[in-house]
């Protein structure tokens, strides 16, 4: 490597700067201009611009951290299946996705320096990638650890499901960009709530619960000192509001209440539920989905849950189930019109053995077999199955 240290000051040569790599300091190229925040990794784009620029060296204070590529197929479900190309390269966008949304949460948290520019960049990479590839992200995030309900996860994930949900919506794209912005920052002010409070595992007490309703106001302050634009910095105020007037924290009535906040509700909801929370494990996405409908018309816009049901389906994508002949299934897609009979895919056949590749049905046309239930992945190994011959 092509690198010598000047009074602490490390310098890298373009051709030397390899995407990926992270620096525990910023990183800078000609006249102090910042490329990136420490911890961010370098994109293949960063280094791009700077050789259309004609900058030959970048410097920095910090020293190359090591690589941190988290594995998260190996700690999720989806070793279970058959991954497609396609799947496969949207969920190494998914892992890096995720690794730069721990380091922003990071740095807000600990109210370091942030670049807004690595922030939007995020935003703008999970819109773009969910926008061009929903059905693989859905399955994605169904597929990964249900205990990852990390302030970071909880929030990449409520923006692609808000992204799909928009997209549904037909909204336009900057409109979808927005939300995105909307749902994966709605949250952030609960970063500042006492942890002692945030997973406290009873019911909090009604003090507690006064602090806990303060994290909205904090956000809507946070977005504005980072220069987001005041309706999506509304949008945030709002996503607490209820339709039937009895949110927090200014309890507006339904139509009053911010169109990408009825989103972000729906999907914060959502993925809340499929997460383990520390007073409760987790839902299925099919248990989910019907405690949502549950709260239709009174806490959630029925419009809005409509958004939610077109998007991910009342077996929602990535679902595992149990079909009538005893095989198991993953929901690979599903549609407006047959939501209960969605296209799957057999993972294992009806004495266990896997198929790979698995083998495609469309339910909607094979009439003979139907979904029993749907069933948690990790359990598939104690699924009771019918004696061979039967």
């Amino acid at each position: 490597m092509n690198a010598m240290n000047k009074e602490s000051i490390l310098e890298m040569s373009l051709s030397d700067l390899k995407e990926g790599m992270r620096f525990s300091a910023p990183v800078f190229f000609e006249g102090g201009n910042l490329l990136v925040d420490a911890g961010i990794p370098i994109r293949s784009r960063d280094i791009e611009t700077l050789h259309r620029i004609g900058i030959s060296v970048v410097s920095t204070e910090g020293r190359l951290l090591p690589e941190e590529r988290e594995s998260v197929r190996n700690r999720n479900t989806l070793h279970l299946f058959y991954i497609k190309d396609e799947e496969a390269r949207c969920l190494k966008i998914y892992s890096d996705l995720l690794n730069q949304s721990k380091i922003l949460f990071s740095l807000l948290r600990k109210k370091e320096p942030l670049d807004k520019r690595n922030l939007d960049d995020t935003i703008d990479e999970v819109y773009r990638c969910t926008k061009d590839n929903p059905r693989e992200m859905i399955q994605i995030i169904h597929g990964v650890d249900n205990s990852a309900s990390d302030p970071a996860t909880s929030a990449l994930h409520c923006a692609i499901v808000a992204v799909v949900m928009g997209l549904r919506k037909k909204s336009l794209a900057h409109e979808l960009l927005a939300l995105a912005a909307t749902a994966f920052l709605h949250d952030i002010g609960m970063l500042f709530i006492p942890r002692e409070i945030r997973e406290k595992k009873g019911a909090l007490e009604p003090r507690e619960l006064a602090v806990v309703k303060t994290h909205s106001a904090l956000s809507y302050t946070l977005l504005r000192e980072l220069g987001y634009p005041v309706g999506v910095a509304n949008a945030v105020l709002d996503h607490h509001e209820r339709w039937d007037g009895k949110g927090y924290p200014r309890k507006v009535p339904g139509p009053k209440i911010h169109d990408q906040a009825l989103i972000t509700a729906v999907a914060d909801a959502y993925i809340a539920l499929i997460n383990n929370k520390p007073y409760r494990d987790h839902y299925l996405g099919y248990d989910a989905v019907k405690k949502i409908l549950h709260g239709t018309g009174q806490q959630f816009n029925p419009e809005t849950v409509k958004l939610l049901l077109a998007g991910i389906g009342i077996y929602p994508l990535g679902t595992v189930v149990l079909l009538s002949n005893y095989s198991v299934a993953r929901v690979i897609e599903t549609g407006e019109e047959s939501t209960l009979r969605p296209k799957v895919e057999i993972i294992r056949d009806k004495y266990g053995e896997e198929i790979a590749p698995p083998h495609e049905i469309d339910l909607a046309v094979r009439k003979d077999l139907y979904i029993m239930k749907a069933v948690d992945p990790n359990e598939l190994k104690h699924e009771s199955r019918p004696a061979s011959g039967a």
